[in-house]
């Protein structure tokens, strides 16, 4: 079987969009299934050892345009961004450049391959016309893989009606030709089919996952004189919106039951700027005798922070529900009872699918004050619960999540 894999990130690449591709095409190439990445990252064929000598995975790179990382640094994209004149002045988004190039090298390099399936993994949206344009020239199969939604993006933003039209009848369109559409989660899912008004039962779903070898075996007994509430990761914008709620709420809880701070503390570990958050505990008059800083963590020194805390905090801003964070994954690998902020969408559906102890409020202070008050309560008489099911858990690892989209291509594809 022969697969064209069309993915723009690829390891060594940095970003978060390189991990379920390079998790899919490892998975199928150890499966006895031929795969050509077609991807932008040049050091991929520069430095494709790892990735010829294991396995039958065969790169094709074509060049990496420079027009989003020259409009940032000048921030005249920023800019764009800010008026919304993105969307009006790129199509499909700002990696457009990546099509021209792509399509010729796919075109080089596989005239005499016979493929059985094109894969397009989006975002870039540039991908999927990649993928579209290919299938129609080689007449084979479309495998659409969404890690986000296109036209039903909350976050993509268009300055005229017309032209959020316009994205949405090439994307039906293209999804309508595709013979398998796959993506991250039930609440993108949604997402997807109610923008481009296509019958939900027609996505399936492969989730993220996690790394199954990182994860911790054995866990250590939580302490009992000080109740420990850490939030790990960064704050983006809305996150920290929601997490200035958080604030409101513990320092509400803090003055009225009267807490020292030798009973409780917050812990942070990540990147954000420590000026902000303590900025932000200030607005909530809360004492910085109550804040820890944890600074950087390792994996392993992060599950055992993890481990160590009573309750692990994250965030669900309006128009986040369709996320899953791969922090909730940590939580839930390390015997944790998690706290949800704000909405409620794919984060509260994986906890009820995998048993995890966990809690959820929205983003009332009051409501806030009062769940810490209870699961203060719960952890002075022993009785706060933490972790989940593990063997649930483990349906849900990349090598697991892998396997089930190759099973998928194999009903349809394999002859």
């Amino acid at each position: 079987m022969n697969v064209l894999f069309v993915s723009y990130f690829y390891p060594p690449d940095k970003a978060v969009g390189r991990i379920r591709p390079s998790s899919f095409c490892k998975y199928l190439a150890e499966n006895d299934v031929n795969v050509f990445l077609l991807t932008s990252n040049r050091n991929v064929c520069i430095n494709n050892e790892d990735i010829s000598s294991k396995t039958s995975i065969t790169p094709i790179c074509s060049k990496r345009p420079k027009l989003r990382e020259i409009g940032y640094k000048t921030k005249i994209l920023v800019l764009l961004e800010l008026f919304k004149l993105d969307q009006l002045l790129f199509f499909p988004d700002i990696y457009f450049q990546w099509i021209k190039s792509a399509l010729r090298e796919a075109q080089e390099k596989l005239s005499d391959i016979k493929l059985d399936a094109i894969i397009a993994t989006a975002p870039p949206y540039s991908s999927i016309i990649i993928g579209y344009k290919l299938a129609k020239e080689f007449n084979v199969p479309l495998v659409l893989d969404y890690r986000d939604p296109w036209s039903g993006n909350p976050f993509i933003k268009f300055p005229f009606s017309l032209g959020k039209r316009r994205v949405k009848k090439i994307e039906k369109k293209i999804a309508e030709s595709a013979d398998l559409i796959v993506t991250v989660g039930e609440e993108c899912a949604k997402l997807i089919s109610k923008s481009i008004d296509i019958p939900l039962d027609s996505i399936k779903i492969v989730y993220n996952g996690f790394s199954l070898d990182t994860i911790p075996t054995t866990f250590s007994k939580k302490g009992e004189n000080k109740f420990v509430i850490s939030y790990f990761g960064n704050f983006y914008l809305l996150q920290k919106k929601t997490m200035q709620h958080f604030f409101f709420g513990l320092g509400k809880f803090i003055k009225e039951n009267r807490i020292d701070s030798d009973e409780l503390v917050f812990q942070y570990a990540g990147n954000t700027s420590r000026k902000v958050l303590k900025r932000m505990l200030k607005r909530a008059n809360i004492s910085l005798d109550y804040f820890s800083d944890l600074g950087y963590l390792s994996k392993e020194e992060l599950f055992n922070a993890i481990d160590r805390s009573h309750i692990v905090i994250d965030v669900v801003p309006k128009k986040t529900e369709y996320m899953l964070h791969t922090k909730v994954y940590d939580y839930a690998s390390a015997n944790s009872h998690i706290l949800l902020v704000g909405e409620k969408g794919e984060i509260d559906k994986l906890c009820f699918k995998i048993e995890q102890k966990f809690s959820q409020v929205t983003e009332k202070v009051d409501e806030i004050s009062a769940k810490l008050e209870n699961l203060w309560a719960l952890w002075k008489k022993g009785k706060l619960e933490y972790g989940c099911n593990r063997e649930k858990l483990s349906f849900f690892s990349r090598k697991n999540q892998s396997r089930i989209f190759a099973e998928l291509l194999f009903e349809r594809f394999k002859k």
